[in-house]
């Protein structure tokens, strides 16, 4: 029976022995917790050399939910304290000394006190470091959300073609956008050598127009001619009784623009856009200087760079802007050039062919009439041999002008060719056709002419030829052939009169 003892005690004594070596592995401390005394105590036990009396524990009670639950570090410790209280029960003989346990249990306590406090001096650090990298990723968070809405306003300035849109644009899209206080764009008046104020957001204009600004000073001198970026920040306590006149400036743009920090950034876009369209020029200017308020003092460097990214694309798209606007009214100046004649401003002859036949498709749907005058210049060749080529074209010039200013809106005039002139009157049938011809027909011929006298009916004189769409005909060819005979028939009846095409 002292042997059954004893042999259920030495298990007991290496199942603890055993789970301080674990625990202590864990903690990193293992030969710390291990006194020599228990170490020499599992050897001889394996010996059969010594032999524990104490009351019999049962190993179910702590070392499976040990074992089971390892990872849970309070169920560690309380498992340990455990251990700890029962080593204080311990009666421990080797050799037939007794060894008192207490010291044991002391030595272990003191190690984990200490191990426990570096610890919480560490979860201290730990939590300090969490806090500090949360900020972090949470600013980093919010400096890319500014990028994303930094492509996204940058790229609805790609879309914009009208210039007054595009300035207004900008300051609008950095409160509205990015966020900013307020903003204000400034165009360089490099003639004036100034600066002109263009759009704003949530500044007062009063305010604006008291600001003086000068620009033989730092920072503006650097802005215009280096182009170099500033942000400045008034946090001068009283800046209203200082001597300094820079403070004083800057305190002013803070009042203006409602904010402590202050971004001067330049605009650089293209110096003459007709140099990069035609001579591949590509010089550049400072055109514009972005001057933008922010409320928070803090990342100032990360939103200076937007602010550059967001000037570089406005730049950009002022040029581009500028080049569009060229080269639309080069193709609107080269497209009139197309379709009108050089010498009386009329539509020429191409224009009136795609024109008369769009207009007789319409009338075809619609089941309308149209007609059509051709007009011509009595005894012209005989002007021109008279008084020459330049009174010559002073006469068609007046001619034209004549029959801008007696037709309607909806007509269109042509110079056919030489000293012919062409009608295409929309909606109007043979009857009004003749009415306007034989206005236009009297008006020439009581406009005073330089050397009219000179000529055969003793004044300058027109004939016309009359046809209608779809009377007369249905084929644009037909139709003026049709008004060219009654026109001959005008010249053949003496000139100076109005016939209809038969």
């Amino acid at each position: 029976m002292h042997f059954r003892q004893h042999q259920l005690e030495t298990i007991m004594l290496k199942n603890i022995i055993n789970t301080l070596k674990m625990i202590g592995a864990m903690l990193h401390f293992q030969k710390k917790l291990m006194p020599a005394e228990l170490m020499q105590l599992y050897s001889g036990s394996e010996q059969g050399s010594a032999y524990v009396a104490a009351p019999l524990l049962r190993r179910n009670s702590w070392i499976d939910s040990f074992y089971a639950r390892l990872t849970d570090i309070r169920i560690l410790f309380s498992n340990l304290f455990q251990i700890l209280h029962n080593i204080g029960q311990l009666r421990i003989y080797t050799k037939g000394r007794l060894i008192d346990t207490r010291d044991i249990q002391d030595k272990i306590s003191q190690q984990m006190q200490t191990t426990m406090r570096k610890f919480a001096e560490e979860n201290r650090t730990l939590e300090k470091d969490n806090t500090f990298l949360k900020n972090v990723i949470q600013q980093e968070r919010n400096y890319a959300q500014m990028l994303i809405r930094l492509n996204n306003a940058t790229q609805n300035l790609f879309t914009i073609t009208d210039r007054k849109v595009l300035l207004r644009t900008v300051t609008t899209s950095l409160c509205e956008d990015l966020n900013f206080t307020s903003a204000v764009l400034w165009v360089y008046d490099k003639s004036e050598q100034r600066l002109i104020p263009i759009s704003w957001a949530n500044v007062s204009h009063e305010m604006l127009q008291r600001l003086s600004i000068s620009l033989d000073k730092r920072p503006y001198s650097d802005l215009i001619t280096h182009r170099k970026s500033y942000f400045l920040v008034d946090d001068t306590e009283i800046p209203d009784q200082t001597d300094n006149s820079a403070l004083q400036h800057i305190h002013e743009l803070s009042r203006v623009l409602e904010s402590p920090v202050i971004f001067l950034i330049p605009i650089v876009s293209l110096h003459n856009p007709k140099n990069m369209v035609e001579n591949f020029n590509g010089e550049v200017e400072t055109s514009a200087i972005l001057m933008v308020g922010k409320q928070e003092t803090t990342r100032l460097m990360e939103s200076k760079e937007i602010l550059q990214r967001y000037a570089y694309s406005a730049g950009l798209t002022l040029g581009n802007v500028d080049i569009y606007n060229y080269l639309h009214e080069n193709y609107r100046s080269l497209k009139q050039q197309a379709i009108t004649d050089g010498l009386t401003g009329l539509y020429n002859r191409r224009f009136f062919n795609e024109e008369l036949e769009r207009e007789m498709q319409r009338s075809y749907r619609h089941f309308l009439r149209m007609s059509l005058i051709l007009l011509d210049v009595d005894h012209f060749k005989k002007y021109n041999d008279s008084n020459g080529h330049q009174a010559g074209d002073e006469v068609l010039k007046k001619v034209a002008a004549i029959l801008r200013e007696q037709t309607r809106v909806c007509d269109l005039e042509c110079r056919y060719g030489g000293e012919e002139f062409a009608l295409i009157l929309p909606e109007t049938n043979k009857e009004q056709a003749l009415v306007i011809a034989e206005k236009l027909r009297h008006t020439v011929e009581t406009t005073y002419f330089e050397h009219q006298e000179k000529q055969p009916l003793g004044n300058l004189t027109v004939s016309m030829g009359v046809a209608t769409f779809p009377d007369d005909s249905i084929q644009i060819k037909e139709l003026i052939e049709k008004a060219d005979k009654g026109l001959y028939k005008a010249k053949e009846l003496g000139r100076n009169v109005v016939v209809a095409a038969e």
